[in-house]
């Protein structure tokens, strides 16, 4: 039986474009008022500022007036030497997508960015996996570690949505159109502002991009970075030893470890949890490498590959604030929406509790026991180790071709 597809009229496409426009029209009102009383978005606020500065001030955004304003404006005072300077610490190419924006008031700044990548999210999910439920992008913008860096206005959520992009069109489909190649090669070259979060996703791009032979997309990518690196000079002359100073500064007063180290110190006396991180790391290393050899012999799918790089990733994150989790949510996404013959118990136990957990954690931690956030690395280490383990499991993905 053939299903009929229903062909929408043109003035029922400019209606429906004109209602779109209408509702995203009044979320902003809404969102923009609500942000004008109170607002939030603490890393926003420091590109936001640094934009301001260089492009509409003509200021350097590294330096110390730039650094003051920013914690003037998130703390209210300037900050004492042992708290988060809250100073701009990343390349002037990171800033460009803020150009836009940098013209707006912060209320007005922060609320653009703040719908424009739940609409990023949303899209990215629902081009990237046609099929997948309809409910999946909205209740990935619900799961706690989402929700606060779409508050907080950080970064990665956005790189998440160019990354689920890339996955959806690059690994899946592998013969993207002509202009995606570009596109996507463009937004994942500015992704690599944050080396910290990207740096395996980076590798698993390179690798799967080489095997199916995406050459528009890999000198889109190279040439975008490039050309971004050196646009960098012009906006900031001799940015470079600036920003690796302002990096070590940073390095300084933040202290954090990787995730991995602060979970084994909470479980052993120091001198045990010294040895056992570096004997974790290593085996954490020869795990990766291990699951790259048996993926170059195509004994493990790329959607497994990209679990491990995403469970690595966050292994090895320097530790701060929960929404670096969605090194392992946007492959946990990709596996959800990739599933062909999904069950219901498939969906309560690997979505919807990981969404009740993501929550449970953050009360735990903030109100009972504040190193709780270490925890769901065990749990979702526990989730993928089942998934890379599952593969004659009943619960099949998306076919992938090697």
């Amino acid at each position: 039986m053939i299903r009929s597809t229903r062909v929408l009229k043109p003035w029922q496409k400019i209606l429906l474009i004109f209602v779109l426009v209408g509702l995203i029209a009044g979320l902003l009102l809404v969102v923009h008022s609500f942000l004008e009383r109170l607002p939030v978005g603490a890393d926003f606020y420091t590109f936001w500022l640094a934009a301001r500065a260089n492009f509409i001030e003509n200021q350097n955004p590294y330096s110390s007036e730039v650094t003051l304003a920013s914690q003037m404006g998130i703390y209210g005072r300037p900050a004492f030497e042992w708290e988060d300077q809250v100073a701009f610490a990343y390349p002037p190419y990171s800033l460009f997508l803020l150009i836009p924006l940098s013209r707006f008031s912060y209320p007005w700044a922060e609320s653009v960015w703040l719908i424009a990548n739940i609409i990023l999210i949303i899209t990215a999910v629902y081009l990237s996996f046609p099929r997948a439920p309809k409910w999946l992008p909205f209740t990935f913008l619900i799961f706690y570690p989402v929700a606060f860096g779409l508050i907080l206005g950080n970064f990665v959520v956005t790189i998440s949505a160019f990354l689920i992009f890339y996955y959806g069109f690059f690994v899946i489909r592998k013969n993207p159109a002509f202009w995606i190649q570009v596109m996507v090669g463009i937004l994942l070259a500015w992704t690599t502002t944050k080396p910290q979060f990207m740096w395996l996703f980076l590798v698993f791009i390179l690798l799967t991009a080489f095997r199916n032979k995406q050459r528009i997309f890999l000198i889109s990518l190279a040439s975008a970075w490039i050309i971004l690196f050196l646009l960098s000079f012009l906006t900031v002359p001799g940015w470079l030893p600036v920003w690796i100073g302002r990096v070590q500064e940073y390095a300084g007063y933040v202290k954090s470890s990787p995730t991995f180290v602060n979970l084994v110190s909470l479980i052993l006396p120091v001198k045990a949890a010294t040895v056992t991180a570096v004997l974790l790391g290593i085996a954490i290393l020869f795990m990766t490498a291990w699951m790259v050899f048996k993926w170059f012999r195509k004994e493990q799918s790329d959607l497994h590959l990209f679990i491990w790089f995403g469970l690595a990733t966050y292994m090895f994150h320097p530790h701060g604030i929960s929404y670096e989790q969605l090194s392992i949510l946007v492959p946990l996404l990709c596996w959800v929406a990739s599933l062909s013959t999904p069950r219901f118990s498939t969906y309560a136990i690997f979505w919807f509790l990981p969404l009740i957990l993501s929550w449970g954690f953050f009360a735990v931690s903030k109100w009972v026991f504040p190193a709780a956030d270490e925890l769901p690395l065990l749990y979702y280490a526990g989730i993928y180790a089942w998934i890379l383990l599952s593969k004659n499991s009943g619960i099949e993905t998306a076919k992938e071709s090697n």
